[in-house]
């Protein structure tokens, strides 16, 4: 406001009290930048795309790992519907619908930079298109979370997952540490070394606990300590196994309840800086309609 179609205006009209009764912050002092850009609404279009690509990623590993192939989590019947001819079928439509809205609000953002591009200094004509992928976005992206926000808390987890013994192939890169620091290996070494008694038990059908001491010791080409034995066995253990980690952001237990309350405590501050802003707001409209009968 005040700044006209390109360079202000005659008329002695207060921009800052202007953008104050509107709740801005502040104003964007050069007029020709006020109204020659559309910067924040390709900000707004770009963050929208970013939230977007994390959860088609989401549901996407959802769609995988409650796949009859895969069955380590099982999606709630609300949040799925039989399939047009396979009635044993059980597909994720919200998730597959979500993936497909994340699509378009990126194909949104593509098209708001596409139609800033190139354009005149000063304002054109073309900025109006740029508000409805605006609106849509953000009105696809309230859509995609409030699925997702509903599904994820009744996910229901295999509860024999532990008993894939597949799974201990995982454990695969735990074990080439333990021979780094129990054999004294160079992690080159003991890469290669894990690497092919995984290949043989592969090739008789068989998983790492099959291993006996004597696989073992044949790859290293040497005796084994008794105590590196123990401590493979031990990391085979999947709950064991996600213990061993310990650094900051890894999956063991207790580091993963701490970074949830983190986020927690995160999304709280959030609320309370949007609570602010949202009264703010309600503040500076009725300051605008108070003023507008002056």
């Amino acid at each position: 406001m005040g700044a006209a179609a390109l360079a202000g205006t005659s008329f002695p009209l207060n921009r800052r009290l202007i953008a104050c009764l509107l709740g801005f912050d502040g104003l964007v002092d050069v007029s020709l930048d006020a109204v020659g850009g559309r910067d924040f609404a390709l900000e707004i279009l770009g963050n929208c795309a970013l939230i977007a690509s994390d959860l088609s990623r989401i549901a996407t590993d959802l769609i995988f790992y409650s796949s009859a192939e895969v069955g380590l989590v099982v999606i709630p019947d609300e949040f799925a519907s039989t399939s047009s001819i396979m009635p044993q079928k059980k597909n994720a439509d919200p998730l597959e619908l979500t993936r497909a809205k994340c699509a378009k609000i990126a194909a949104n953002f593509n098209s708001g930079l596409s139609i800033m591009h190139g354009l005149p200094s000063g304002y054109n004509l073309d900025y109006q298109e740029v508000t409805p992928l605006l609106w849509e976005s953000i009105d696809e992206l309230k859509a995609c979370l409030r699925i997702l926000t509903e599904i994820i808390p009744r996910i229901a987890v295999d509860s024999k997952l532990s008993s894939r013994r597949y799974l201990e192939f995982s454990a695969a890169t735990e074990i080439a540490n333990l021979l780094v620091r129990k054999e004294h290996l160079p992690f080159r070494t003991a890469h290669h070394l894990v690497g092919s008694v995984a290949r043989s038990a592969l090739s008789r059908g068989m998983t790492f606990k099959d291993m006996k001491r004597s696989d073992w010791e044949r790859a290293l080409g040497r005796p084994i300590r008794p105590h590196t034995v123990s401590s493979i066995v031990e990391a085979l253990d999947l709950g064991r196994h996600l213990r061993m980690y310990r650094t900051s952001g890894s999956p063991n237990p207790q580091e993963s309840k701490r970074l949830i309350a983190q986020e927690l405590r995160a999304c709280e501050r959030s609320r309370t800086r949007n609570a602010r802003l949202q009264a703010k707001l309600r503040r500076s409209m009725q300051e605008l309609r108070a003023a507008s009968k002056i």
